[in-house]
């Protein structure tokens, strides 16, 4: 009876070690922090290639900073576009301007 009781202690003891199994343990690195990074955002805006090269590459780690690099290379992209447009029409103006007005021959 005895030495029924301390193997009940015993197998008590390794078995109930507060574990709980609906919680999985993890062992690798800890999780990343994601939170959006202002430096990336103003990198992606001003270079919108590596806006979408950190968002492809980043969108399954940390999903917060993918999208906010993927925002400002995207905002960066269509403003890119528009002072283009506005540049190349200011361009055209003054060309004309001059060419009416006997500037160029």
């Amino acid at each position: 009876m005895e030495n029924n009781n301390f193997e009940q202690q015993n197998n008590q003891q390794f078995t109930d070690n507060n574990a709980n199994p609906q919680q999985p343990q993890f062992y690798g690195p800890p999780p990343a922090l994601d939170k959006k990074s202002t430096g990336l955002n103003i990198l992606s805006f001003f270079i919108p290639l590596v806006g979408l090269i950190l968002y492809l590459t980043q969108k399954d780690q940390t999903p917060i900073k993918a999208k906010g690099c993927g925002k400002a290379a995207l905002i960066g992209f269509i403003l890119q576009i528009v002072f283009s447009i506005v540049y190349v029409v200011v361009i055209f103006a003054l060309v004309g301007a001059a060419g009416a007005a006997g500037g160029l021959m």
